[in-house]
C-alpha cells in the first residue's frame, strides 16, 4: 500500500492546469469569508470586457465594499508592483488553494461603487481567489485589505517566486514523513525512500520549529484553510535552505490522508531580500549617522526618505513649511509620504528646484550650490545642497544632502580677513612647502624676495651664511617636528642689510595631512644696535669707559675658571683719598675729569691687564703672574700713576689707598678676592692713607676679629646689654660740675675698635638709639638724685648715618621728652667728619633740633678737617677742643697761640670751649690760663657707671681754684 501512494505521489504533477477544477474550494471560500471588514472587493470574469458580479458572490458578501465594475483593480496599484500582483494571479489560477497573495502600494485613493467609501493611499494586502468554473461564480475575486504599522511588524509571508522548484511530503498525525515527491533529492540531497518513515523535526532549523510547530497545530485545529510559512530545512551536506511551505490537512481523504505539505525552494530569494534588507538597512544607518541632511526623492520629487538630520538643519533654518515640522520617517517604514515641495518653505523650494531635478545619472559630479537664508534668530546661515541622480528599480531617483556650512563659512570669511591682515602687517609673513618651494608671500616679505618668489625655491634667496644655519641649525629641528628661534641678517632687494628677528615653525595641514614650514621675520636691525649700545652700558662704566663692577666680576670669574690652576691671580682695590673735598670745593665735574684721569693712567700702568670702575672713586685692577712676592711692588706702581693723574684747574695733590689680595687661581673666588682687597685697602686707609696694604695672616685675623666683634655687637644691641659710662664736664670758674658726656661702653672692647665696626656695619644706628634712650635715663636719675645737680647738662655723641635717617629730629625730640630732662639740658655732639658734607638735609636737622632747644657740639675740634665755615654754617654752641692741642700746650707755644686764637674767636661768637684731654695739673693751669669755659678729662673726672659717679659724690673739683 505504502508502494503504491509512493508511486502515486510521484506520478502528480507539480502544478495544476490553469483553472483547474479539482481543486480545493474550501480554501478558496475561506479566504473570501475571512476577508478584514474593510477590505474591498472586485470580479474579474473570464470574458473580456465582463466585470458583472455573479449574484451568488454578492448573496455570499452581502457586506462586501466592491469596487466599480469599470475600473479595473491595478489602476490604483503602483506599476512597480504589477508583477507581484500577475504572480499572485498564477498562483491562484494554478495552485492547489486557488490563492495567491502580493503586498502592494497604492497610488490613489480607493473607491467604493457608491462612492461613500474612500481607501487612502499606502499599502494593502492583495489576495486572489480563483473561481473560474465553479457553478455560479465563475470569476476571480480580488480583495485589496490595507495594512496598518501593526500588520507590517508582525509581517507579510511574500509567495515564493513563479517557476519555483519545490516538492511535497505527506505526514501522518505526528508529523512522520509517509510519503512525497522524487525532487526532494534534488533539493536536500536526500532521497524519498530515505526520508519516508521519519520525523520531519530533524530536517527543521532549531530556530523554526516552534513557528513551524504552530502551523502544524493551525493545520489541524483549522482542516478548511491551508497554512503557509516560511523556514529553514537541512540539506544532507550540512547546509541550511529556505523553503515557503504550503501545508492543508487531507487527514480525511479516503485514499491517502495525511497532512499535506508543498515546499517551494526560495532560498535565493531569501538571500536577495536580506541582501536589500542589509543594504537598506545600512544605508538608514549610515544617513542616520552622518552630520549632513539627507533625502532621497523618487523623480516625481515625493520623499522616499529622509533622516533626522535632514529636518533638524531645515528646521533651525526656518526652512520647514509646517510647525511642528513633519516626523523623521521611521527607519523600518516607507519614508515621507509627503511632495519635498509640501516639506520646505516654497522660496527654498523654488532656490534649490533645478537641482532636484532627476536627471543623467552618469553625470561625474552632484549639482551644488551654496543658499544663505537667516534664520528665525536673525542670524545668516549657509547651506550647501548638493543632488545626484541615480537609478534603481523604480527608475530614477534623487539624492539630496543639506550641510549647514555656516561655521565652514565663517572661518573661509575669517581666513580671508586673517590673509588680508597679514598681508598688510610690516612683519614678513612667508610660507614654504616641505620641498623648500615658497607657497605664499605677504606684502613684506616681496619687499625681500620680490613679486615672482611664489614656487621658488626658498634657499634661491639666502645668502651663504643664512643657507648655513639653514641647513645645520633649521632643518634638523624641523625634521624633529620642533622650531627654530634666531636673529638672521637678509639683504633687501635694494642691497640693504637687515637683521630680522626669525621664527621657523613646522606647519602640518590636518585636512592634506601635508607638511609646510611657517617663516616669520621681524625687522629688528635698530632694537639689536641700540640693544648693543645697552649691552656695553651695562657693562662698562659711561664715565671712564671701563668695564664696571658687574663686567668685572665676570672676568674675575672666567680668570678662576680657565688657566693653569698653580697660577697666581692678584686683585688690587684702589680707592681715591679725600675726591670728597674735589667734589664739594670744586664741583662733580671736578671730581668726574679727575677719575677720568685716574682711570687713564690706571689703564697705562695696568700695560693691557683688566682695570675696572668699581663704584664711585673705587677702581679694581686684576692681574695674572702676580703673587704675594710682587704684590706690594705692583701696587705702588699704581699709587704713581694715580698721583700723575692731572686735571687742569685741579690740584695735583691725588692720592689713593690700595688694598691687594693675591691667591693661586684655583683658589680665586672673585667675590672672596674683591672682599680681602677691600678689607686691605680699609687698613691701608687706618694706616695713614696714601699707601699700599696687603692682605695677609694678620689682615686676615683682624678681619675674622672684625667679623666676630660685628656678631656679637649685633647680638649684644638685640639683648640690650651694652652700657653707658659718663664722664664730668667741670666748670673752670668753680669746679663745680656742669655737665656729663655719656660714653658708650661694652665689655672689654674698646670703643675706638667697636665704635667704627658699628659705624661700617650700620649698627651704629641701633646703637646711637639705645645710647640715646640709656644717657637720659641715666642723666634724669642723676639730676633727681643731687638736686644741686639739677641743671646738670648730657652730652651725647651722634653720627653721620644717624643724622641721615628720615625724621631723625621729631623721634630725637619724642624721647627727650619721654625722659624728662629739658631740651636745654641736652648736647649732641658732632664730629667734624659729620659736617664735611655741607648739605642742606644736615643743616634741616640741626637747626630743627637747636631750634627745639637742644644744644650742639663739635667734639674733637681741630683734630681733621677743621674749618671756620662749619662755625658759620651750622647752629654749633659748644666747641670742645681736641685732647691733641689741650696736651700739646705744654711743650709747644705756637699751639698755644692757636688755642688762644681759637677760644678768642669762640668766645666773640657766643661759643663755650671745652677743653678736652685734661690729664695734669699742667694742662690744667694752662686751659685755667686761658678764656675757656669748661675742662674733661682723668684729672677732673674719670669715666664711670652711674652708680659709682652718685657713690663720689659729683662735688666741686678741689684741683680748680675760683677764678677772681
Amino acid at each position: 500500500m505504502m508502494e503504491r501512494e509512493a508511486q502515486a505521489e510521484v506520478a502528480a504533477p507539480e502544478r495544476q492546469p490553469l483553472h483547474a477544477t479539482d481543486r480545493r474550494l474550501d480554501t478558496a471560500f475561506a479566504a473570501l469569508r475571512q476577508a478584514s471588514t474593510d477590505a474591498f472587493f472586485h470580479c474579474l470574469q473570464r470574458e473580456a470586457g465582463s466585470n458583472e458580479m455573479p449574484p451568488m458572490l454578492r448573496e455570499q458578501l452581502p457586506a462586501a465594499r466592491w469596487i466599480p465594475t469599470e475600473i479595473h483593480p491595478l489602476t490604483y496599484i503602483d506599476p512597480t508592483d504589477h508583477l507581484a500582483v500577475h504572480k499572485a494571479w498564477l498562483q491562484a489560477c494554478h495552485g492547489p488553494d486557488r490563492v495567491g497573495q502580493a503586498t502592494v502600494r497604492t497610488i490613489q485613493p480607493l473607491t467604493s461603487d457608491d462612492g461613500a467609501v474612500v481607501g487612502p493611499t499606502g499599502l494593502y494586502e492583495a489576495a486572489l481567489v480563483d473561481l473560474i468554473g465553479t457553478d455560479g461564480f465563475d470569476t476571480v475575486v480580488v480583495t485589496l485589505t490595507p495594512i496598518d504599522a501593526d500588520d507590517r511588524q508582525l509581517g507579510v509571508v511574500t509567495p515564493p517566486p513563479r517557476g519555483a522548484s519545490s516538492f511535497r511530503f505527506r505526514f501522518d498525525l505526528h508529523g512522520t514523513i509517509t510519503g512525497g515527491t522524487i525532487s526532494v533529492a534534488s533539493l536536500l540531497g536526500r532521497s524519498l525512500p530515505d526520508l519516508t518513515g521519519t520525523p520531519v523535526a530533524p530536517l527543521i532549523h532549531p530556530d523554526d520549529l516552534e513557528t513551524a510547530s504552530g502551523t502544524w497545530d493551525d493545520v489541524l485545529a483549522k482542516p478548511d484553510q491551508s497554512q503557509t510559512v516560511r523556514i529553514r530545512l537541512q540539506h544532507a551536506d550540512g547546509s541550511w535552505r529556505w523553503f515557503h511551505l504550503t501545508a492543508w490537512n487531507a487527514l480525511d481523504d479516503p485514499d491517502t490522508p495525511g497532512v499535506v505539505s508543498e515546499f517551494h525552494d526560495i532560498h535565493a530569494l531569501v538571500e536577495a531580500e536580506q541582501a536589500l534588507h542589509a543594504s537598506e538597512l545600512g544605508f538608514r544607518t549610515l544617513a542616520e549617522s552622518l552630520p549632513v541632511g539627507v533625502s532621497v526623492l523618487d523623480q516625481d520629487g515625493r520623499i522616499l526618505f529622509a533622516n533626522h538630520r535632514l529636518v533638524t538643519i531645515l528646521a533651525d533654518a526656518g526652512l520647514i513649511e509646517t510647525d511642528p515640522p513633519p516626523p523623521v520617517p521611521d527607519p523600518g517604514g516607507p519614508g515621507f509620504v509627503s511632495n519635498w515641495t509640501e516639506l520646505v518653505v516654497p522660496s527654498f523650494a523654488s532656490e534649490v528646484a533645478d537641482l532636484l531635478r532627476a536627471g543623467d545619472p552618469s553625470a561625474d559630479a552632484p549639482a551644488s550650490r551654496q543658499i544663505d537664508v537667516t534664520g528665525p534668530d536673525g542670524q545668516s546661515i549657509h547651506l550647501l545642497v548638493q543632488a545626484v541622480t541615480i537609478w534603481n528599480h523604480e527608475g530614477r531617483s534623487v539624492i539630496v544632502s543639506v550641510q549647514d556650512v555656516s561655521e565652514e563659512v565663517r572661518v573661509s570669511r575669517s581666513h580671508a580677513r586673517l590673509v588680508q591682515v597679514v598681508d598688510e602687517v610690516d612683519d614678513v609673513v612667508i610660507l614654504c612647502r616641505i620641498d623648500d618651494t615658497i607657497a605664499y608671500l605677504n606684502q613684506a616679505a616681496r619687499r625681500f624676495l620680490g613679486e615672482e618668489a611664489v614656487g621658488r625655491p626658498m634657499k634661491a634667496f639666502m645668502p651663504p651664511q643664512v643657507r648655513a644655519i639653514t641647513e645645520q641649525a633649521i632643518e634638523p629641528r624641523l625634521l624633529d617636528a620642533l622650531g627654530w628661534r634666531g636673529d638672521l641678517d637678509i639683504i633687501d632687494l635694494e642691497g640693504a642689510k637687515h637683521t630680522m628677528a626669525t621664527t621657523v615653525s613646522p606647519v602640518v595641514d590636518p585636512s592634506r595631512e601635508e607638511l609646510h614650514v611657517g617663516i616669520t621675520m621681524r625687522d629688528v636691525t635698530a632694537e639689536r644696535a641700540h640693544e648693543r649700545v645697552l649691552a656695553r652700558q651695562a657693562r662698562h662704566d659711561t664715565l671712564t669707559g671701563l668695564p664696571n663692577r658687574f663686567a668685572l666680576m665676570e672676568l674675575l670669574d672666567a680668570q678662576h675658571r680657565h688657566g693653569d690652576p698653580d697660577d697666581d691671580v692678584a686683585v688690587f682695590f684702589v680707592d681715591l683719598d679725600n675726591l670728597k673735598i674735589v667734589n664739594d670745593g670744586l664741583g662733580h665735574s671736578a671730581g668726574d675729569r679727575l677719575l677720568v684721569a685716574v682711570a687713564d693712567e690706571l689703564a697705562k700702568a695696568a700695560l693691557g691687564d683688566t682695570v675696572a670702575r668699581f663704584g664711585g672713586d673705587e677702581f679694581v685692577v686684576a692681574l695674572e703672574g702676580v703673587g704675594p712676592d710682587t704684590a706690594l711692588a705692583q701696587a705702588q706702581r699704581f699709587l704713581d700713576a694715580v698721583q700723575r693723574a692731572e686735571v687742569a684747574g685741579v690740584s695735583n695733590d691725588v692720592s689713593a689707598s690700595i688694598g691687594v689680595a693675591t691667591a693661586k687661581r684655583s683658589d680665586a673666588d672673585p667675590e672672596g678676592l674683591i672682599r680681602d682687597a677691600d678689607a686691605a685697602m680699609y687698613a691701608a686707609k687706618r694706616a695713614g692713607r696714601a699707601r699700599c696694604a696687603l692682605f695677609d695672616d694678620q689682615l686676615r685675623d683682624r678681619v675674622r676679629r672684625r667679623f666676630r666683634l660685628e656678631s656679637a655687637l649685633r647680638t649684644t644691641l638685640e639683648l640690650d646689654e651694652l652700657a653707658v659710662h659718663f664722664q664730668p664736664i667741670v666748670s673752670l670758674d668753680d669746679g663745680a660740675v656742669t655737665g656729663l658726656e655719656a660714653l658708650c661702653r661694652w665689655n672689654d672692647v674698646s670703643p675706638s675698635e667697636f665704635i667704627p665696626i658699628a659705624e661700617e656695619s650700620g649698627l651704629i644706628l641701633a646703637l646711637g638709639s639705645e645710647v640715646l634712650v640709656k644717657s637720659l635715663e641715666g642723666a634724669a636719675f642723676i639730676r633727681a638724685a643731687h638736686p644741686h645737680l639739677h641743671d646738670l647738662r648730657i652730652g651725647i655723641n651722634v653720627s653721620a648715618r644717624e643724622l641721615d635717617q628720615p625724621h631723625y629730629a621729631a623721634r630725637t625730640l619724642e624721647i627727650i621728652e619721654a625722659s624728662g630732662v629739658p631740651n636745654e639740658s641736652v648736647v649732641l655732639e658732632l664730629t667734624e667728619s659729620v659736617l664735611i658734607d655741607p648739605r642742606d638735609e644736615i643743616d634741616v636737622v640741626l637747626r630743627t633740633l637747636r631750634d627745639a632747644g637742644v644744644g650742639l657740639a663739635l667734639d674733637d675740634f681741630g683734630s681733621g678737617y677743621s674749618s671756620l665755615t662749619y662755625l658759620r654754617r651750622y647752629p654749633i654752641d659748644v666747641l670742645k677742643l681736641d685732647i691733641s692741642y689741650t696736651q700739646a700746650m705744654v711743650h709747644d707755644a705756637e699751639t698755644r697761640v692757636i688755642v688762644e686764637a681759637l677760644v678768642s674767636m669762640a668766645n666773640r661768637l657766643g661759643l663755650r670751649v671745652v677743653a678736652e684731654g685734661v690729664e695734669t695739673q699742667e694742662h690744667l693751669d694752662l686751659v685755667s690760663a686761658l678764656d675757656i669755659t669748661w675742662a674733661q678729662g682723668y684729672l677732673v673726672g674719670r669715666p664711670a657707671s652711674r652708680d659709682d659717679l652718685l657713690a663720689g659724690g659729683l662735688g666741686p673739683v678741689p684741683q680748680i681754684k675760683p677764678r677772681g
